[in-house]
């Protein structure tokens, strides 16, 4: 580099940015001649649709987080064959997110800097690291607990109400409801399309959104349905991601799959409850499930029918020994109660005689009895009438007059009291031989003073 002086008495060493910039060109082109084979994590392509080029950043995480970060350069060209054959192999496309295993020279640019510049990446290596991340995500479903969950959902005997996560413009989507219209007169199903993302970096994510807003609605739906069509089998990884997979498993309905392919089954195919191959199959499923219950109902139907038969004839059987038995056990009952009855008819006159002889018996003792009580009662009601009698005579007026009392009367009334009468009243006084007429000169009555030397009485 080229030294400037500032002055006389102090020389420092000042730098253009141009002379740092070809340093730094100088000592990169040096040590670092080649081209390396390197392991990343793609975290964003960065692909400009006008020119072709990405420009990808490319990182390494250690527990999550982030130790070294580059900026990468992919140019259109190799873009172009790199993705062919990465997606021929992988079954899917570059895109964020991804760990590869390019190869790359180290570059210096006076105006952009450090950076790689990508000439190939392994697809193997992307294989192998969505493989091992694949198994991790099960291996972890299976340590907490939640591989088999979804298994575990009843499915419903009657599928009637579906929630379908799709695309409306999906062949696969079209195809369910195509299936399921043409049973329509038969079994009545009803189903809500929730519109998701079904490939891609993001398609997780969306998948996600729509299964909680279906787990919020859960009471409106008896079963979940994942089907996606038309696409092969590219950019199915979203299927292996843990989140995706884990919401599936714990999801309160049972979920099926139909997302399209027949090779290995992805992570979310395997905690499903149920998963078939294509959108057709997931429909074909659910008018299965109808058409079962149909059958068990008549088959039901026919084997009630069978009972309600074979009860019935029982019955018959039974009721005809009962009235039988019946029969046999009245003509029995009849025949005693018919000799009951002859026998009796037998003894009647001779019971008829013994009761009337001991009837004149019984009238033959009491006549005497009766005549002996009736002439006692007679004597005793006499008595006592003869001493009525002599009550009655001696309680008559005229009786009391004979026997030397009188009755006094004043106005025709008889008195009783000196409060009834006053001085010059006129009184009459009966007696047994005639009447007295007097004036009442004075009133004599009681006196009631006691005195000092009377004794109280």
């Amino acid at each position: 580099m080229a030294e400037q002086q500032t002055d006389s008495s102090q020389s420092l060493k000042i730098f253009t940015l141009s002379q740092v910039a070809a340093s730094l060109h100088s000592v990169v082109s040096k040590n670092y001649p080649g081209r390396y084979w390197i392991k990343a994590e793609m975290a964003r392509l960065h692909r400009y649709p006008h020119s072709g080029h990405c420009y990808p950043d490319l990182v390494e995480k250690q527990s999550d987080k982030v130790v070294a970060q580059f900026r990468a350069i992919l140019w259109s060209d190799n873009y172009l064959s790199i993705n062919k054959r990465f997606q021929e192999i992988t079954g899917q496309p570059l895109h964020d997110g991804m760990n590869i295993l390019f190869q790359a020279s180290v570059t210096f640019h006076p105006q952009y800097g450090l950076s790689l510049q990508i000439h190939d990446i392994e697809p193997a290596f992307t294989l192998g690291e969505m493989a091992r991340q694949r198994r991790a995500a099960i291996q972890k479903l299976k340590t907490e607990g939640f591989y088999h969950l979804n298994h575990q959902k009843t499915f419903p005997v009657l599928p009637a109400r579906i929630a379908v996560i799709s695309v409306e413009t999906s062949k696969g989507y079209n195809d369910f409801c195509n299936i399921l219209t043409q049973h329509a007169r038969r079994y009545r199903v009803s189903w809500e399309l929730f519109p998701a993302l079904l490939q891609g970096v993001n398609a997780a994510a969306s998948i996600i959104g729509r299964l909680e807003e279906i787990d919020r609605e859960k009471h409106l739906f008896d079963l979940v349905a994942i089907v996606r069509g038309g696409g092969g089998e590219v950019g199915l990884d979203c299927y292996d991601d843990y989140t995706l997979a884990s919401v599936v498993a714990r999801f309160p309905l049972p979920v099926i799959t139909g997302i399209g392919h027949a090779t290995n089954q992805t992570v979310v195919e395997m905690v499903a409850h149920d998963n078939k191959i294509t959108p057709t199959d997931v429909a074909y499923t659910i008018v299965k499930s109808f058409a079962e219950a149909e059958q068990n109902l008549q088959k039901t139907a026919r084997a009630l029918q069978k009972g309600v038969g074979n009860f019935a004839a029982l019955q018959k059987a039974k009721l005809q020994a009962k009235s039988e038995k019946l029969h046999q056990v009245t003509k029995r009952r009849i025949d005693i109660e018919r000799n009951s009855l002859n026998l009796v008819r037998s003894l009647l006159p001779l019971h008829c005689r013994s009761f009337v002889n001991r009837l004149k018996q019984t009238h033959a003792s009491i006549i005497p009895r009766l005549a002996l009580a009736t002439a006692w009662l007679f004597r005793d009601q006499r008595g006592q009438l003869t001493a009525f009698d002599h009550k009655i005579r001696q309680s008559d007026p005229a009786s009391l007059l004979q026997r030397g009392y009188s009755i006094t009367l004043c106005q025709g009334r008889i008195v009783t009291s000196t409060t009834q009468i006053n001085p010059g009243d006129r009184l009459t006084t009966r007696l047994a031989d005639g009447s007295i007429s007097s004036t009442i000169d004075s009133i004599n009555k009681p006196d009631t003073t006691h005195h000092g030397n009377e004794p109280n009485l």
